[in-house]
């Protein structure tokens, strides 16, 4: 297809010509396949993040339902198993309802161990900052 631009040198015609043509390709370069691999590189970084974060929630799950706070002799220990936890809650809640409690087991520091109290090391049992009462 001659164009009439005769500005054009003679030499850089036929070059003009081929980019009429089909678009070039390099050999051995596949598209298709390049999209797919950045895809599932994008994919695995995707479940790598959410597998880490399901693992850092189950950790945090897992430190908060069996991972009590330890110390040992800690005061609220009522049991005596090294740990403050919703057992000696429980334990505390039956000598209440028993009027069992002992005097030593205020720990609301108001005089009487009641419910109050049971809620107080309840509370302490589950906190994250690993405080105590």
């Amino acid at each position: 297809m001659d164009r009439p631009d005769s500005d054009i040198p003679d030499g850089l015609k036929p070059a003009l010509r081929r980019l009429d043509g089909p678009v070039a390709v390099w050999p051995g370069f596949d598209a298709r396949g390049l999209a797919t691999a950045r895809l599932a590189a994008a994919r695995r970084r995707r479940m790598l993040i959410r597998g880490a974060s399901l693992a850092a929630a189950a950790g945090l799950a897992l430190a908060v339902i069996i991972g009590p706070w330890r110390e040992r002799g800690a005061r609220g220990d009522l049991n005596g198993d090294g740990a403050v936890d919703m057992v000696d809650a429980l334990v505390l809640a039956r000598a209440v309802d028993e009027s069992k409690a002992q005097r030593s087991w205020d720990f609301t520091g108001d005089g009487a161990v009641d419910r109050a109290d049971v809620d107080r090391l309840a509370l302490g049992a589950v906190r994250l900052s690993g405080g105590g009462l």
